[in-house]
Formats: C-alpha cells, structure tokens, sequence
C-alpha cells in the first residue's frame, strides 16, 4: 500500500533550520502489527505547482514499538539542499506490509516534541490469493 505524508511547505529560511531527526513517523493498525515494508522510505520534492521535481529512497529504522525514523536525517537534508530553490514541498512515501488480512491503519508523522504534523488513517482489505497484490490506498 502507498502512503503519502505531506510534511511541510519549505522556504529557504525554514529549510536551514530543518531539523529531520526530530521527526518520526508511528503507524498503527486496529488488527495486527503494521510496518513499513523493507524499512524504506521515497522522499520527493515538488515545486509550486505541485509537480515533482525528485525522488529517492532513504532507510528508516524502528527505534521504539510502531515508530520510525530516518536512519541518515542529515544525509536526506544534504540531499534535499540541492533543491532548495526550486522546492516547495517534501513528501515521503512508503509500502506498508500488515500481519492480518484486514483492518485499519492509522499514520502519524510527529515531531519530538509531540506535534503530530500529519495523520490519517485507511482500511483494507487483503485477498485470501496468495498472489494478489494488496489494494492501493487513495489519497
């Protein structure tokens, strides 16, 4: 399943101040355990009109119970900082791998701090193929 988090607006000033290691991301699931699949994140950038200008993958790691942060935070601002004049936006994406054939996960992207920047949430619903992929989620 994709999943999309809208972080932040950037501008020149509050991206040098950016901090990404702050920032965590905490999924939870109403049946079973949720995950971010193989512990990879793509992270795009977007201009102002909404296009995407970049994307790449970045590790995260699983440092408490549902909860994940990037594993080189300073690695993805270097990477990012490349952009800074032509970006507007960041967003990160990733697959969700889930111990139960249905239910509903909720995701959070928070700061240290306890402010929750972005959350919802999405049901699903796994087919009992083995080879059937799960459903997208739409956003």
């Amino acid at each position: 399943m994709d999943f999309i988090a809208e972080v932040t607006g950037m501008s020149y000033s509050s991206f040098s101040e950016l901090d990404l290691s702050v920032y965590y991301i905490t999924l939870s699931n109403t049946s079973g355990t949720a995950t971010i699949k193989d512990n990879i994140v793509t992270i795009s950038l977007y201009d102002d009109d909404g296009y995407a200008i970049v994307s790449s993958d970045f590790s995260v790691y699983k440092y408490s119970t549902n909860k994940y942060k990037l594993s080189d935070p300073d690695g993805v601002k270097n990477w990012a900082s490349s952009y800074i004049d032509t970006a507007a936006d960041l967003k990160i994406n990733y697959d969700i791998d889930t111990t139960s054939t249905s239910g509903t996960v909720t995701h959070a992207v928070s700061k240290s701090d306890g402010t929750v920047v972005e959350a919802s949430s999405f049901s699903y619903s796994k087919s009992s193929r083995p080879d059937e992929p799960y459903p997208k989620s739409e956003r």
